[in-house]
Formats: C-alpha cells, sequence, structure tokens
C-alpha cells in the first residue's frame, strides 16, 4: 500500500491505521487512529474535513 493512501469518512479500515486529518484547505488539523474493521468516523472541526492520510 501507498504510504500516502488517502481515506474518507465511512470508509472500512483495512489494517490498523493511524490516519493524518487533512482539512478543505489541505493543512493536517490532527491525528485519529482507527482498528482494522471498524468505520472511519466524521471529524467535526470549524475547517471542514476534505479527507485523511495515512501517517
Amino acid at each position: 500500500m501507498s504510504e500516502n493512501q488517502n481515506y474518507k469518512p465511512g470508509q472500512i479500515a483495512d489494517q490498523n491505521l493511524t490516519l493524518g486529518v487533512i482539512s478543505n484547505s489541505g493543512q493536517e488539523i490532527g491525528t485519529i487512529n482507527v482498528k482494522e474493521g471498524e468505520t472511519i468516523p466524521p471529524y467535526r472541526s470549524e475547517e471542514g474535513v476534505s479527507e485523511y492520510r495515512k501517517k
């Protein structure tokens, strides 16, 4: 898998993941951990979130 693979909220994690939360402006604004088989959750922020990027 690519180191910079992107994920969207609602996807099922295919492995244990540490994801950088990427804002609509392209900046990383946080991180989340998702266990294999769990759904990637929505992330609430004032900037909005466009995607998650594998760290």
